[in-house]
């Protein structure tokens, strides 16, 4: 498998691990060993396949990788990566050159050379990309969508509409607090949008609404507006915080998102306005969500996988057929946030990514439990997982321009060290408790000879 990932301090990285590494099962530990006891020679062990790392880029905080998604269909050979700056670029899997680069925003500071943020302490950030035939697609925080036609050889040759009818330039939701768009992959025209008291809404990228001032940021239009739960059994307003979004199927109507209020909802928007399934998953906002691939949701139960701020990881099986979802398990083994969580299509496993500086494989099912685990160094914010057949054709060899070939024999050394450390030989019970009893004895004796000379002293 290859995964390819994004980091807080600008890298970018190419992690091939074989499909036969697991985790290694704990080393019984002797009960006695001497300090003439050599390590056992591992000559005759088969050689462990290693895991490949290649990395991108320089470090850099102010180039945080915020996003990533794949560079045109499959087979993979590029990969966009959004940055803390405002800049998106295409980088070559292969070699890490950069292909294309496009400047979205400019940071913005206020007097005192401090970032501007909002009212949850960010400055303006990304919240959306996407590539679709080369055409780029990119939104903010802000409620600003930046639709970029591909390189051409001249400005004349540049159209105003790509072949799916997309419009070319920057437009405007006129909403702010956007917390997650997303494209749905089958239908690249229908986006969707939600954030702080911003719920679910659907845009149609074809259809813009024209204003009077030329020079004003055209303005798009939205076809669909989810309508809020009802008021809670006190008849207080529920408040609206969407986090996550995602497309269930190849129809353009089952929508699953996760809010800040740890509430995990689906909704059908050719059936009503609100949702459908309404359920709390856990105590702490929801950070990422993934599915497994189905063609039809109303036919199939969907899997899908979510995590929290605080490290939790639960499956949940959601019925559209009975309108019902409920939690079907949990993974262990996480420390901290994860980030970013992928299911690779026909391979039963869920891939995560968090602050922990791991990027972790589970089991979908059965026991979930873990399968493979990397270290990569950097607290990890995005994540991309590679089908197993564009894999099967090898990964990069030697050392290429821009980036570094890094052989991931951590463990192996580590049984190393760790075997040529000489062991403490502990005493037997037995040895200890005489032991104990002749240090006691002599203490008593002293004790009492110390009162015999001060009775001495006295008399």
């Amino acid at each position: 498998m290859r995964y390819i990932t994004g980091d807080e301090v600008g890298l970018s990285k190419v992690t091939i691990v074989p499909e036969d590494q697991r985790p290694a099962e704990p080393a019984s530990r002797p009960s006695k060993k001497r300090r003439d006891d050599k390590p056992d020679s591992k000559k005759d062990e088969p050689a462990k396949p290693t895991t490949t790392t290649l990395t991108f880029g320089s470090i850099n905080r102010n180039a945080e990788v915020q996003m990533m998604c794949w560079a045109g269909p499959e087979p993979h050979t590029a990969v966009v990566v959004a940055r803390k700056n405002g800049v998106v670029q295409y980088l070559d899997l292969d070699n890490g050159n950069v292909l294309r680069e496009h400047v979205i925003f400019v940071p913005q500071f206020d007097q005192e050379g401090k970032p501007i943020v909002n009212k949850y302490k960010k400055p303006e950030h990304f919240v959306g990309l996407w590539d679709v035939n080369g055409t780029l697609i990119v939104c903010t925080d802000l409620g600003l969508l930046h639709i970029i036609p591909p390189p051409s050889e001249t400005a004349a040759d540049t159209p105003t509409v790509d072949e799916s009818g997309l419009p070319f330039g920057t437009f405007t939701f006129a909403q702010d607090l956007i917390f997650r768009t997303r494209v749905h992959p089958q239908h690249p025209h229908l986006l969707a949008t939600g954030g702080d008291e911003r719920d679910l809404t659907l845009w149609n990228l074809r259809e813009q609404k024209l204003t009077a001032d030329p020079q004003s940021i055209p303005k798009l239009a939205s076809f669909w507006t989810a309508k809020n739960v009802k008021n809670d059994f006190l008849n207080i307003r529920v408040p609206v915080w969407i986090t996550e979004i995602l497309f269930l199927d190849s129809s353009e109507t089952r929508i699953m998102t996760g809010t800040g209020h740890h509430q995990i909802r689906v909704y059908d928007t050719a059936k009503a306005r609100r949702p459908i399934i309404n359920i709390n998953v856990g105590t702490h906002p929801i950070r990422a969500i993934a599915a497994s691939h189905v063609e039809n949701a109303e036919d199939e139960i969907v899997k899908a996988v979510v995590s929290d701020t605080t490290g939790q990881l639960m499956q949940i099986n959601v019925d559209l057929q009975g309108t019902s979802a409920k939690v079907a398990g949990k993974y262990a083994g996480l420390s901290g946030a994860v980030t970013d969580v992928a299911i690779p299509k026909g391979t039963g496993t869920v891939v995560t990514v968090g602050l922990d500086r791991f990027v972790k494989v589970f089991e979908l099912e059965d026991d979930r439990k873990l399968v493979s685990k990397v270290y990569l160094k950097q607290r990890l914010n995005c994540v991309l997982v590679d089908d197993p057949e564009a894999t099967e054709s090898g990964g990069p060899d030697g050392e290429a321009e821009g980036g570094e070939v890094r052989h991931d024999e951590s463990e192996e050394e580590d049984d190393e060290v760790w075997g040529q450390i000489e062991e403490v030989v502990v005493e037997d019970q037995e040895e200890k408790k005489a032991s104990k009893k002749s240090f006691k004895s002599k203490e008593s004796n002293g004790q009492s000879k110390s009162k015999q000379l001060k009775r001495k002293k006295t008399a």
